[in-house]
């Protein structure tokens, strides 16, 4: 049987966000089928060429709109969507916990930052994670007291 878990929380993207992000590709698509026209043979080259990258960012948008972060006795998981990409951190290799608003340009997403590693899905709140070896990690938030408050108990 597996372990309890003591916190689990899924951030997912905003809905403003979103949106213009997922329509703006059929918007791009309506408007190279407008330009070539009738001709339906140019209008089936070109969505054939422009089905892969659709396919790629659809699966990206997907697959990243949400970031589920729990907690148990003995680890830390983070794990997007469709379950990958997936961390686990060993909380007995966590020294320190606090929370941290990062500064806008530390961006979104899987990413190195001065401060260490970062997962983070959508805004500025995160906690900040020091490890044994000294490097941290940054986990991205909707409610960084709460976790903060479990990572931080024993």
């Amino acid at each position: 049987m597996g372990e309890s878990v003591l916190y689990r929380n899924r951030q997912r993207t905003r809905l403003t966000v979103a949106v213009p992000l997922y329509y703006g590709w059929m918007v791009v698509v309506g408007a190279i089928l407008w330009v070539s026209g009738n001709d339906f043979s140019e209008s089936v080259r070109i969505l054939t060429v422009l089905l892969f990258p659709v396919v790629v960012v659809t699966l990206f948008f997907f697959g990243y709109r949400s970031l589920l972060v729990s907690v148990t006795s003995t680890y830390v998981e983070l794990s997007y969507f469709f379950g990958w990409p997936r961390k686990r951190i060993d909380r007995a290799d966590i020294v320190s916990v606090d929370v941290f608003r990062i500064p806008w340009w530390y961006g979104l997403g899987i990413r190195a930052t001065p401060k260490g590693w970062m997962w983070s899905i959508w805004g500025r709140d995160t906690v900040l994670l020091t490890r044994a070896n000294g490097k941290g990690f940054l986990i991205g938030t909707d409610d960084p007291d709460g976790l903060g408050v479990v990572l931080s108990g024993p």
